[in-house]
Order: C-alpha cells, then sequence, then structure tokens
C-alpha cells in the first residue's frame, strides 16, 4: 500500500499478552527503524492503541509498505491509518 498517514492505530485484546508491528518495503524486507524489536510492544485492550516505533512515520509519506503484525497471547480486530 502506499503510505499516506501520521499514525497507525490498532484496535486489539491483549490483557497478558502484546503485539508489535514492523513495516516491510514491497519486496518483504523490514526497513531499518519501524523493524519488530525497534516496535514497542502494545498490551491491554483498546480500539485505538497508536503503534510507536524508533522513527517517526513521517518518514514513509508517499513510500508503498507492507504491514506485518506479531501477537503474542493477544487479538487484532483492525487497524487504521490516519492522517
Amino acid at each position: 500500500m502506499k503510505f499516506e498517514a501520521a499514525e497507525l492505530t490498532l484496535n486489539l485484546e491483549a490483557p497478558v499478552g502484546a503485539v508489535t508491528v514492523q513495516i516491510l518495503d514491497p519486496d518483504g524486507k523490514p526497513l531499518r527503524g519501524f523493524t519488530r524489536k525497534d516496535c514497542q510492544p502494545i498490551s491491554g485492550d483498546s480500539f485505538t492503541a497508536p503503534v510507536r516505533w524508533k522513527k517517526s512515520l513521517s518518514n514513509l509519506q508517499g513510500k508503498s509498505v507492507r504491514l506485518e503484525f506479531f501477537l503474542k497471547d493477544a487479538r487484532l480486530y483492525s487497524f487504521e491509518l490516519r492522517k
């Protein structure tokens, strides 16, 4: 997808687990600063939990990317790209 957002939020349920996200290039390679290890794990229950990495999402504006979600004892219901 072409990335045109200022924030990524998740609707999730992870009271004892966590969700992390990494952003990939079109070939499936993780982008530096947006890997799974660069992502702050998200836990708890939320409709709009913000996802945070070491780098700002503004670095990705207009680029084609893929998202990859990692769940540990969690449920992911949806995600939203907010401008």
